[in-house]
């Protein structure tokens, strides 16, 4: 601005945008697989700053010939050298990771190596491995007992498990996943499986020493009391030959196990996993979203439940837990949809919104009515990316989920600002989360799939990358002080286990946010320079869109992200950092955010003496 004014040089942008396109042509060509990975994105895209939509504003350019939907087949293959591979789709942030430009990939990766060394560090510590059901091979079953009379041992007393039970149903940290459950059914199912010793305790109470089933060997009641256990009981410290019990009941491959607790048991693993276990991006809860969708179509809950089961509750449950199941069974598969980047596994076959007894089809207020009408509204949008005989309209659906949140969710503020407000219902920061997480993923791909990069493009994802982080810091705090006054003998040092309330909203955070930062704020646009990118510009963050007369710039942005990130150790006089770093994922998070910040940082200083170097160049030119 300081050397053409108000109007830019239009032959300088002209042959930039010609030398991007080269470069990009031969970065095209060049073989840039790895041993370690494989990167692919669907060839000729138009060039910079175009758009190939039908219906399209933008440009009339058309797109390529043979391409309708050129995000389909981007992906990112994880291959490691043990020979373990991993894919990766469109929406998956390691894809975005891995298809960038300027070498991002490389820098990523020398990064996280040196996050590897605070994991690494805490997993030797705290004797935590993802490889935990294969390691179950390496040990020795010495023990001369029944794998049934093994668990027992481990087990609570009897009357212990009754409280625990009860505990579960009643805790409002769990009654996002106990609706699937019918309590009734549950206690009955303790009581007539579940066998006590006879002779009872001095304290009135008795050892269990032994799980019945019933004659169709149906153990998968037994796993759901005992997924219980693990949740409010056991937590990360589930016992071998309870793990053993799990990992041969998932894997059995009979017919003879299509049971509602079956895929209740998935469920409430796939919970217990997200909530104390997580791996990061999602990978390792694939394979049990593909047993539970396996298991739900099987036993026919895409079907009109209040019809088709109306006779069966006495040995199923309530028709409101089945309705409950089939909810979380759809909602778990949106997750892994949007987090590893894999099409739906629940098609339109199975679940079709045009049905009237689609259970997505709800006017309710409540969090669950929000939840269905979210996933209604998002679901065809992830079914069309990746379907290649149809172009699906990133930016049209932004606005669609944009306009859900404003009609739905109530006040921004309320959730961005430093005390999350206690009227927000905690549940629906999930849902938030998860229609920010589709919002940059779509983003992500209009930037680096069709090359739109501009100014109102670089704003919003600043600004969704810091409401996302807020939403994810604010109800962390939340959920301290929730857990500081309902437990606080929770926060003693020799409780090695998150409150339930913090472990709960540990779930929120399956993202890599502050890699998508670095990603963002580090790049030059468009290899412009941009000095006025310094400059204070907009900071609200009660929207979800910067206003278009308006800029977050790079300066701003950095100082917001700094002050949001800072309020976890503000929030609890320390006590709620020492308190997170009992969970893995946490002390991931803060490695990244350490380091990540140390670059910023350091980005800045440079990129301003960069962009001062290159004005002064030009002007005595």
């Amino acid at each position: 601005k300081a050397t053409y004014g108000p109007y830019p040089n239009a032959d300088l942008l002209k042959k930039v945008e010609e030398l991007e396109n080269k470069i990009r042509i031969l970065e095209a060509e060049k073989n840039t697989n790895s041993s370690a990975s494989s990167m692919y994105t669907s060839p000729n895209f138009p060039p910079l700053g175009t758009s190939v939509g039908r219906g399209s504003t933008e440009t009339s350019s058309p797109l390529p010939d043979g391409v309708i939907n050129p995000y389909a087949d981007r992906y990112y293959l994880q291959s490691k050298h043990s020979g373990r591979s991993t894919l990766y789709g469109p929406t998956s942030m390691r894809t975005q990771i891995a298809n960038s430009n300027w070498g991002f990939i490389e820098k990523y990766k020398q990064l996280w190596a040196k996050v590897k060394v605070e994991r690494n560090k805490w997993k030797q510590n705290n004797q935590k491995t993802m490889c935990r059901e294969l390691g179950l091979l390496d040990e020795s079953d010495w023990q001369p007992d029944p794998l049934i009379k093994q668990i027992c041992r481990f087990l609570p007393s009897y009357n212990k498990v009754l409280s625990i039970l009860d505990d579960f149903f009643n805790d409002g940290a769990c009654n996002e996943i106990n609706v699937i459950l019918d309590k009734a059914k549950v206690r009955r199912d303790f009581l007539d499986y579940f066998m006590p010793e006879k002779e009872v305790k001095a304290e009135g109470d008795r050892s269990i020493v032994y799980i019945l089933s019933n004659p169709k060997k149906n153990y998968y009641k037994a796993a759901v009391i005992l997924l219980i256990l693990c949740l409010k009981y056991f937590h990360t410290d589930v016992p071998t030959p309870i793990e053993k019990f799990f990992t041969l009941l998932k894997g059995a491959s009979t017919a003879k196990v299509f049971y509602i607790e079956r895929a209740q048991m998935l469920i409430l693993f796939y919970y217990h996993r997200e909530t104390y276990s997580f791996g990061g991006d999602g990978s390792d809860l694939v394979n049990i979203n593909e047993c539970l969708v396996t298991t739900v179509t099987t036993i026919g809950l895409h079907l009109n439940i209040r019809e088709t089961f109306k006779e069966h509750e006495v040995f199923m449950g309530s028709i409101e837990s089945l309705e409950n199941v089939w909810l979380m069974a759809i909602f778990i598969d949106y997750n892994i949809s949007c987090n590893v980047g894999r099409p739906l596994l629940i098609n339109k076959f199975y679940l079709d919104e045009n049905q009237d007894h689609c259970i997505l089809n709800s006017k309710s207020k409540t969090y669950e009515g929000k939840l269905k009408r979210y996933l209604k509204l998002t679901r065809p949008m992830l079914l069309t990316l990746y379907d290649r005989d149809k172009f699906p309209d990133l930016k049209a659906y932004s606005k669609r989920i944009i306009n859900f949140v404003e009609e739905e969710l109530g006040p921004l503020g309320h959730y961005t600002g430093e005390n999350i407000s206690e009227e927000v219902p905690l549940r629906e920061s999930r849902i938030l989360s998860m229609a920010v997480g589709l919002l940059l993923s779509f983003y992500a791909l209009i930037h680096s799939v069709l090359k739109v990069r501009n100014i109102e493009s670089k704003n919003n994802t600043f600004q969704l990358v810091l409401i996302n982080f807020s939403i994810i810091v604010n109800t962390t705090i939340r959920c301290y002080r929730i857990d500081k006054a309902l437990y606080p003998e929770k926060f003693e040092a020799s409780n090695p286990h998150l409150p339930p309330h913090m472990a709960l909203s540990m779930s929120l955070t399956a993202g890599l946010f502050c890699s998508l930062i670095y990603f963002k704020l580090t790049l030059f646009e468009n290899g412009l320079c941009l000095s006025n990118d310094m400059e204070v510009g907009w900071s609200d963050l009660t929207k979800l869109t910067v206003p278009l007369d308006k800029d977050l710039p790079l300066g701003t942005a950095m100082s917001l992200y700094s002050s949001i990130f800072d309020r976890l150790f503000t929030a609890g006089n320390k006590e709620l950092i020492r308190t997170m770093h009992r969970s893995s994922q946490f002390v991931i998070e803060l490695a990244i955010e350490r380091t990540y910040r140390t670059i910023l940082g350091n980005v800045i200083e440079f990129r301003k003496l960069a962009e001062e170097t290159w004005l002064a160049q030009i002007k005595q030119a």
